[in-house]
């Protein structure tokens, strides 16, 4: 799904490397906060398998819809009451 990584700004060293990614019209980039994945429901978390389906499900969204969507299904899935910040910025390629 992703590339896990450092926290910048919390170290006062990170290791960066680029990585290419080839995009094709249609396509969307999501980035997102631990708040979204990390979300509980007593003691199940929301997860990336989740959301892997429900970026599936939202496909042929725009970007501000893909966005939304997450932010509101990641805030349901805790009952309207989220623990910690949820923040999503979501790329899209035009088709």
């Amino acid at each position: 799904m992703g590339w896990p990584g450092n926290v910048l700004g919390l170290l006062p060293r990170v290791r960066l490397t680029d990585v290419d990614v080839d995009l094709a019209p249609g396509d969307a980039v999501l980035f997102y906060t631990d708040g979204v994945v990390e979300g509980r429901r007593d003691k199940e978390m929301y997860g990336e398998e989740r959301l892997r389906r429900l970026l599936g499900a939202s496909r042929a969204m725009g970007a501000a819809g893909i966005a939304e969507a997450v932010v509101n299904e990641a805030v349901a899935f805790q009952s309207g009451l989220p623990r910690d910040d949820i923040a999503v910025v979501v790329l899209k390629i035009p088709t």
